[in-house]
């Protein structure tokens, strides 16, 4: 090789080291860009997520006007009822096994599945019917109320306890229909949603003078009571599993007050129809939307679908009740029953919450 060519060379490689410094600041360059760019897709990721991160599995359309009250059955069924009276059964892919239609035309409050397997449904007939899904056959007419009937749950000793705008909270035998005990406020008042307790006490909402969050025993005795005087125990309440009291409202704001009624947040989520307890204990309600969030007030998921019930299946999934006379089976990738939290107090509507039979009832002015 020439000294001519060996110039030559010589020069090619120290352009080529040259250009692999340059080459590696522009990497360096391009893979810092790339980073912080992903972090603002990634942020902008995951809101889209949020929103959209959900199917609805099926859409049922049977029903002739709002659905108010959804529940499911042991098998997988769901139940669901609206304001023109009509109860429907139905498979999860839509079919119809039964169409109850016990309540006239009068506006359905409440269905609840008992342990036997039968429904007890109540309405703005003044009625609880305990009837059976499979043929829609009624077993029990209760007609203790004066007025109608807003919210029912069944017992561990297996007795109904009910509430209605008659101002009655009433606990009573579901095969004879006899009453057991009937309480009232002092004062009067709608009494809207009956709830107990991990105490074994009842929290009853009588309307009178305001809000009042009313702590009655088995024998209707009231514990103690206290004045909201703020619109927070009007359409739902849960005690969630650290104990917490979790209400929501017409105004659509989620308030959670300790177990002596102290409050401590308030949410204005504007998904003040219902709230429940996730089974991985996260809160959810439902109104314009679906919230999904954490008791500081994190929202971690907004499902697009508004309404007026919503339940969670052992499968994870959620079953709402809308006001287009709809109902969505909806699968938003929660975690269900075999995964859940440990946590003896999570209830749901008015069920009872542990052996010390104790309950919680909640009354508002409105029908």
């Amino acid at each position: 090789m020439t000294e001519l060519q060996d110039n030559v060379l010589s020069d090619i490689q120290q352009n080529i080291q040259q250009n692999k410094k340059h080459i590696l600041i522009l990497i360096l360059v391009l893979v810092s860009a790339l980073g912080i760019a992903g972090v603002f897709y990634s942020g902008f990721s995951g809101e889209a997520n949020a929103q959209s991160g959900y199917t609805v599995e099926t859409t049922f359309t049977q029903h002739t006007n709002t659905i108010e009250t959804v529940n499911y059955l042991d098998d997988g069924r769901l139940v669901t009822g609206d304001n023109d009276g009509n109860i429907y059964v139905w498979q999860q892919d839509g079919t119809v096994d039964t169409h109850f239609t016990g309540h006239g035309s009068s506006r359905i409050r409440d269905i609840i599945v008992l342990e036997d397997g039968r429904i007890a449904s109540g309405g703005t007939d003044a009625t609880v019917q305990i009837w059976d899904p499979d043929t829609g056959n009624v077993d029990t007419t209760f007609n203790g109320h004066s007025f109608s009937v807003a919210m029912i749950d069944q017992l561990e000793d297996g007795r109904i306890a009910s509430g209605g705008n008659g101002e009655e909270l009433n606990i009573w035998d579901p095969d004879t229909g006899n009453v057991d005990v009937t309480y009232k406020h002092p004062n009067g008042g709608k009494i809207k949603l009956v709830h107990q307790l991990s105490d074994s006490n009842i929290i009853a909402t009588p309307s009178f003078d305001g809000y009042n969050l009313d702590i009655v025993d088995l024998n209707g005795n009231r514990i103690s009571s206290y004045n909201t005087k703020v619109q927070d125990n009007r359409n739902d309440i849960e005690q969630f599993g650290n104990g917490d009291l979790v209400l929501s409202d017409n105004n659509g704001y989620i308030t959670i007050r300790a177990r002596d009624g102290t409050l401590k947040n308030q949410y204005n989520f504007n998904t003040g129809s219902a709230v429940k307890e996730l089974y991985d204990g996260r809160g959810i309600s439902i109104g314009s939307d679906i919230k999904i969030w954490q008791l500081d007030g994190t929202v971690d998921q907004t499902i697009s679908e508004g309404g007026k019930d919503i339940k969670q299946l052992p499968s994870g999934k959620i079953v709402i009740g809308k006001g287009n006379n709809e109902a969505k089976l909806i699968d938003a990738g929660l975690s269900g029953l075999s995964n859940r939290i440990a946590n003896p107090v999570a209830v749901t509507d008015v069920q009872q919450a542990s052996e010390d039979f104790t309950f919680y009832a909640v009354g508002n002015s409105d029908v």
